[in-house]
């Protein structure tokens, strides 16, 4: 079984069985549509958070390329401004480790942090935010469909990390030369610059 968030530095710390647990979930679905399309439902529902006030997209603005450029950061439901700024989801799929610091091994742990951090979205129990999902008709029966039972922590992390890790940047030029292999979607100038960047002028 899990246990209950334990805060550090107004954080959250993931044990190992947590760990454990949600960083393997996402794979239960084999309809990877409706897990995407219940991780977006509850990636944009302020009722994630304790008050009803603040939910994943209140920081990370779809309209905004999933951040928020507007420093300082969005106060948290307490009101208390966050020392750092939103970075972007896109492509998050492709990061790991997470967080700034680099503390958390998956997505499906990574996205409690914010979900029970006091400053954020200010949860304070597994139960308590699984129970109020769960007390939502929509959620009970979409949850039901997705995974075969009722609102579980494991299962509201890997509905928001499938959602997430849906959130893919459109191919530019530069990625259909760097990794389509269309040696004519880059010019030489940009080719030549690139060179430059990551060799002799050491940017990269």
């Amino acid at each position: 079984p899990l246990t209950p968030p334990r805060r550090r530095g107004g954080g959250f710390q993931a044990d190992a069985a947590t760990t454990q647990t949600t960083g393997t979930q996402h794979a239960r679905s084999p309809e990877p549509e409706p897990l995407i399309a219940l991780g977006a439902k509850l990636f944009s529902d302020s009722r994630l958070s304790k008050d009803g006030t603040m939910s994943c997209a209140s920081c990370h603005n779809p309209k905004q390329a999933f951040t928020n450029p507007s420093p300082p950061s969005r106060p948290g439901v307490t009101g208390t401004r966050l020392r750092r700024d939103v970075p972007s989801l896109l492509n998050v799929a492709f990061a790991s480790p997470l967080h700034h610091d680099g503390r958390e091994p998956s997505l499906e742990v990574q996205i409690l942090a914010p979900l029970f951090n006091a400053s954020e979205m200010a949860n304070t129990t597994f139960d308590d935010l699984t129970q109020r999902l769960a007390a939502f008709p929509e959620y009970r029966d979409a949850f039901q469909t997705v995974f075969g039972e009722r609102p579980t922590i494991e299962s509201l992390g890997a509905a928001l990390a499938a959602y997430e890790r849906s959130l893919i940047s459109g191919a530019t030029i530069f990625d259909l030369w760097r990794n389509s292999n269309q040696e004519d979607a880059l010019s030489a100038a940009a080719k030549s610059g690139f060179a430059l960047f990551t060799g002799k002028a050491g940017c990269g």
